[in-house]
C-alpha cells in the first residue's frame, strides 16, 4: 500500500553536545533544508522532538520549552538561537593568517605516502598543499 503523504527526510540525530563537530546553527539550517514547502509549522517542531538524541540535552531542553515558545515556527527558532547562540564569526589578520599557514609543516615522513582520509586515500604530501592551499584563499595579501 503506497501514499502519497508528504514525508520529512531525517537527518542526523541532534544532540546539541558540540560533539563530533555538531553545530547546532548549521544542524538546524540543514534540517530546515530538508522541509517539504506542504509541511505545517507545527509539523516542523513536532519533528523536532523525534531528531533529537535520546536523553541529550537537545531531548532535555525541548521538554521544558512552553506554549508560547512553541506556538510557531519564529518563536521556537528565537528560543533554539538564545539557547544556541550562531558562532560568532572570527577575522583573522593577514599577519595570523601567515602563522597559522607556516604552522602547518609538510613531514618528510608523509612525502610519497598514502593517508587514509574521510573522504578515501590520498598522498600525504598532497593533503598537506591542499590545506595550505585552502588556508590561503581570500588572504588580498600580495606580499
Amino acid at each position: 500500500m503506497t501514499t502519497n503523504a508528504p514525508t520529512i527526510t531525517p537527518q542526523p540525530t541532534f544532540c546539541s553536545d558540540y560533539e563530533k563537530s555538531e553545530e547546532p546553527t548549521n544542524w538546524m539550517r540543514n534540517y530546515q533544508l530538508s522541509f517539504l514547502s506542504s509541511n505545517s509549522e507545527a509539523e516542523k517542531i513536532a519533528w523536532f522532538e523525534l531528531q533529537c538524541t535520546a536523553a541529550s540535552p537537545a531531548e532535555a531542553w525541548y521538554a521544558t520549552l512552553t506554549t508560547v515558545e512553541t506556538a510557531s515556527w519564529s518563536t521556537f527558532l528565537m528560543a533554539f538561537q538564545k539557547c544556541w547562540p550562531p558562532p560568532a564569526q572570527v577575522t583573522l589578520t593577514v599577519t595570523q593568517k601567515k602563522d597559522r599557514i607556516r604552522a602547518v609543516v609538510l613531514k618528510e615522513e608523509d612525502i610519497g605516502i598514502m593517508i587514509e582520509a574521510d573522504r578515501g586515500r590520498e598522498w600525504g604530501h598532497m593533503k598537506w598543499a591542499k590545506e595550505i592551499a585552502q588556508m590561503a584563499q581570500g588572504f588580498n595579501d600580495s606580499q
